[in-house]
Formats: structure tokens, C-alpha cells, sequence
């Protein structure tokens, strides 16, 4: 599971209603530290074990290499929207999400987006989930680095910043940041 296309989904709500990106889970959860890993990174990792079987069955945690707070990330998350960002709210996404399906259908039809059905776009559980987590969440991966694998060198904000840019390109989302530079938003 990830968050990639919750935080998508959610900033594009925000942006076009107008709205700050505020962080959705409880004060605790923004405080508390997280990891993420990339997908791309995941697949080399799958191929680097293929490749050193001196490394092979056992477990590893996998990261991008940082840990963050979200209440330092959810700013830079924002930046890709052009959104100011307010204190967070505990809001129970999968209640408060499916209300805005009309929305997301007029947001694909203003932007000529690819018209992925709401309920198969996003699952809400998961971010509500992990945003209101009571204890830090991220795992060690001085066992896969002491293995040899080096990989691990990324900022999550770029990540995501990357990735909202592929979604972008693949019209799943609008491309804020190109608006932004064209004066067309």
C-alpha cells in the first residue's frame, strides 16, 4: 500500500475547491516519523537479491533512505499544488472522500483526465489509517545496507513530487505546476 494517489487525489480536491491542503489525520500522526519506499526502488532491490545470492532468503526493510514527519513533508507535498497547507484535523476519509465522486467527475471532464472511476481510483483506509498512526512507523535497513545494496539514497519529497508529475503526464491528475508556469490556472 501507499499514499501516492490518496495525496493526489486529496491535493486535486483541495485545489479545486479552493481549499488549504490540511494534513487529515490527528496532531499525532503529523508529529510521529514515517518511511516510504518508491516503486522503482522496490524493483531494484528485487533485482540487485537476484544478483547476490549471498543476500537472498531473508528479509529486508526497504526505504527511501529518510525518515520524515509529516509536518514538515506536507508543506513541500502542497508546494506541487501551489496549495497553503492549515493546522491538522482528523478527518475520517473513508466517510468524508466518497462525497466527492460528483466532484472528481467534473475535475475529469474540465481537465480531460482519464476517467478512472472514484471508488477504483482510491482506497481511503489505508491513509486514514497510517495518517492517524499513535507511534512512529519506519523500518531499519542497516541489515540491507550491511548486505551490500546501496540504493537507498532518495528524498521522499521528490518522490512524491515525481510521481505527481507521472500522474500528471498520464492524465490522472492536472498538471498544477504546468498551469502555474503557463498562467492558465
Amino acid at each position: 500500500m501507499n499514499w501516492l494517489m490518496e495525496f493526489a487525489v486529496y491535493g486535486t480536491i483541495c485545489k479545486e475547491k479552493n481549499l488549504p491542503m490540511r494534513y487529515p489525520g490527528t496532531p499525532q500522526g503529523y508529529r510521529v516519523l514515517f518511511d516510504c519506499a518508491d516503486a522503482e526502488l522496490l524493483a531494484d532491490v528485487q533485482i540487485w537479491l537476484s544478483k547476490n545470492p549471498h543476500a537472498q532468503n531473508t528479509a529486508y526493510n526497504v526505504n527511501n533512505g529518510d525518515v520524515f514527519r509529516f509536518e514538515q513533508l506536507w508543506r513541500k507535498l502542497a508546494d506541487w499544488f501551489a496549495l497553503d497547507v492549515a493546522p491538522p484535523l482528523r478527518i475520517p476519509l473513508t466517510q468524508f472522500m466518497p462525497h466527492h465522486q460528483e466532484l472528481w467527475a467534473s475535475i475529469v471532464k474540465k481537465y480531460n483526465l482519464k476517467d478512472i472511476p472514484f471508488e477504483k481510483l482510491v482506497r481511503w483506509e489505508f491513509a486514514e489509517a497510517t495518517l492517524n498512526a499513535p507511534s512512529d512507523e519506519f523500518g531499519d535497513v542497516t541489515k540491507l545496507r550491511k548486505a551490500g545494496f546501496e540504493g537507498q539514497k532518495m528524498y521522499t519529497e521528490e518522490v512524491f513530487h515525481r510521481w505527481f508529475n507521472e500522474l500528471a503526464k498520464m492524465k490522472i491528475i492536472p498538471d498544477y505546476p504546468a498551469m502555474e508556469k503557463s498562467g492558465s490556472k
